[in-house]
């Protein structure tokens, strides 16, 4: 963490911006633009600029609501997973604890639960990322020209720079 300081002003720590404030602020330039582009007294270039940053404020609005969704599905996903996990690991620990060894095949069948667990929580933040990818493309490409570069040119054949054996 580094501060900004100026040379009378006391020693301020300085913390990145969030994530969405750039286009927060974008959506709010863009609205106060678009507002007074709708005044009876607005001219023809105001107007212009209403027609032609319409569709990106409400692209980057939309942008904005599957990157949230995003985020609030993983987070969702992890405390589910938590929750499915922590009373293995309390099990785990309390047999421990007690010093009795317990069946031992009961053991191993907890500790392979316990694995699949910390994997499903392992991998899960590359699945949301792809998911995401998929939204963003779908949001980014519905509206532009040309095919999706994640699909074939018929739309529906998976891209892909390699061939899969038969």
């Amino acid at each position: 963490m580094t501060t900004d300081q100026g040379p009378d002003e006391p020693s301020v720590p300085y913390s990145a911006p969030p994530p969405l404030s750039a286009l927060s602020e974008l959506l709010r330039l863009l609205a106060a633009n678009a507002g007074s582009a709708s005044e009876p007294g607005g001219d023809a270039a105001s107007q212009a600029a209403r027609l032609v940053y319409g569709p990106l404020v409400q692209l980057v609005g939309q942008l904005m609501l599957a990157w949230a969704a995003s985020g609030l599905r993983s987070w969702a996903r992890t405390a589910e997973i938590l929750g499915t996990a922590l009373p293995r690991v309390v099990d785990a620990l309390t047999e421990s604890a007690a010093g009795t060894d317990g069946d031992p095949d009961a053991r191993v069948r907890r500790l392979d639960e316990l694995r699949a667990s910390f994997r499903e929580m392992a991998e899960l933040p590359g699945r949301e990322a792809q998911r995401l990818q998929a939204e963003l493309d779908r949001l980014l490409f519905s509206g532009g020209t040309g095919p999706n570069p994640r699909t074939g040119a018929d739309g529906d054949t998976p891209w892909r720079r390699w061939e899969a054996k038969p």
